[in-house]
């Protein structure tokens, strides 16, 4: 209730979950809920390493595994930490036996998806899709997938301002994250993603006095936390893309390059796949970028190759058979 009442109250609410993780230090919900805030802060690998407390327990919990996954993922990278959690995920009997985790593997699939991991993120959607389960659960598995997979125009039409901007209605989605964005969610702190989008869409459609007030905030607020010792790969690419929005290219390649240094990978694909005109089309013939789409696709292909080669050592079936259980326990109380 204290975090819902604004930004200026979530150092108290954390203040508050900290006190109880003392009391109950294996508590789990309060580790997650603290690991999650302090990667929204910065405090990327501390969150890990609080995580990975749980794995000296003589019984590991297994949504231990998927809290400590989404947070890596947050960062959009698979480092060699994150692979061998997906190795331990796949070798935990109890990691598919817990109703919860239907969304949970909406999105790991979804992840597969992102690596480039085509067939085996759909043998895995195949058996999962039917699967009885909350209507937002489905909604978001499925959105999450057909974003992966570079099908964005199949998403159900909303009133979001992704999917207002997507249609090319940039008024709509103008007045909405106008309305909105102020109203601030955790990732927020440290990847102003609806800033970002909307001094895209004021470029687009020549408010640019506009663009350039919003994007002097945007990279004040972002080169303020890279001064405090931040170092987030997604935070210092968003830096880099206001650069380019700016103009400014050798601030922004150099900002790239650094958000490369902390692991933040995005297939060069990824930069032309935006909503709205990518600010890097400009790009496309410097040496330097062409250099970074090369590192990072090897790279990426590489770690491909690898969580590939932990997959065709399990059975899907078998991995999602309690799942499927629990799937035809709740169709027959019905």
């Amino acid at each position: 209730m204290i975090e819902s009442q604004g930004v200026d109250r979530r150092a108290e609410a954390l203040e508050i979950l900290e006190g109880g993780q003392v009391r109950d230090p294996f508590h789990l919900e309060y580790n997650a809920l603290i690991a999650k805030r302090w990667a929204g802060r910065g405090r990327y690998r501390q969150a890990i390493e609080l995580l990975e407390r749980f794995k000296d327990l003589p019984e590991i919990p297994p949504d231990a595994w998927w809290w400590q996954l989404e947070i890596m993922t947050l960062q959009t990278y698979w480092d060699e930490k994150c692979e061998t959690l997906i190795d331990m995920l796949l070798n935990d009997p109890g990691a598919f036996d817990y109703w919860g985790n239907r969304w949970q593997v909406w999105w790991f699939i979804s992840q597969l998806a992102k690596l480039g991991l085509y067939e085996e993120a759909e043998a895995w959607k195949v058996r999962i899709e039917n699967m009885p389960m909350w209507d937002w659960s489905r909604r978001y598995g499925l959105n999450n997938y057909l974003a992966a997979t570079g099908r964005g125009d199949e998403l159900p039409e909303s009133d979001s301002p992704g999917s207002l901007a997507r249609a090319g209605e940039y008024d709509r989605a103008i007045d909405l994250l106008e309305t909105t964005r102020h109203k601030r969610k955790l990732w927020h702190e440290r990847a102003p993603r609806d800033d970002m989008l909307l001094a895209s869409l004021y470029q687009e459609v020549g408010r640019d006095g506009d663009a350039a007030l919003l994007l002097e905030s945007v990279v004040a607020h972002l080169e303020a936390e890279f001064a405090s010792g931040v170092r987030h790969g997604e935070t210092l690419y968003h830096l880099s893309e206001a650069y380019a929005r700016q103009g400014r290219d050798d601030d922004a390649m150099g900002m790239l390059r650094k958000s490369y240094d902390y692991h933040g990978l995005l297939r060069c694909t990824e930069f032309e796949g935006g909503l709205i005109a990518s600010p890097w089309a400009r790009f496309r013939e410097d040496s330097r970028f062409i250099s970074y789409c090369e590192r990072v696709e090897a790279d990426l292909d590489q770690q491909a190759e690898r969580i590939r080669a932990m997959l065709t050592q399990h059975d899907i079936d078998e991995l999602l058979a309690p799942l499927m259980a629990l799937a035809e326990e709740a169709a027959t109380d019905e």
